[in-house]
């Protein structure tokens, strides 16, 4: 049922006869002049608590699963980039060594000559 102004009057003069004007005046002015049923109530506002901690749940693990998933990605990573580092340190070894016996060979085979 709609609170009108001669009800929110008769509240105010029963908060002045047991609060006093001065505390009658504050409430009044806390309590807006609206139907009840739009003010939240103890049970309203623990349900969107409960519904808050759901999402916020439900972010907190999808977060955990993309950072779940960014790490193996990175160790994949990790992984293909050493093996490629030990390849190409391979291949640059065997060329070095090839380099080396044939600067060996030329300087031999220009020693015998001189």
């Amino acid at each position: 049922m709609p609170v009108d102004e001669a009800r929110r009057h008769a509240l105010y003069t029963k908060l002045e006869q047991g609060l006093g004007a001065e505390e009658a005046e504050t409430f009044m002015q806390l309590t807006p002049p609206t139907e009840w049923t739009h003010l939240a109530t103890h049970q309203d506002v623990t349900n969107l608590r409960i519904e808050l901690e759901a999402r916020i749940e439900n972010v907190r693990v999808g977060l955990e699963a993309r950072i779940d998933g960014l790490e193996t990605d990175l160790r994949a990573t990790e992984a293909r980039l050493i093996g490629e580092l030990h390849r190409l340190l391979r291949l640059q070894t065997i060329w070095l060594i090839g380099a080396i016996f044939t600067l060996a060979a030329l300087i031999l085979t220009a020693a015998k000559y001189l």
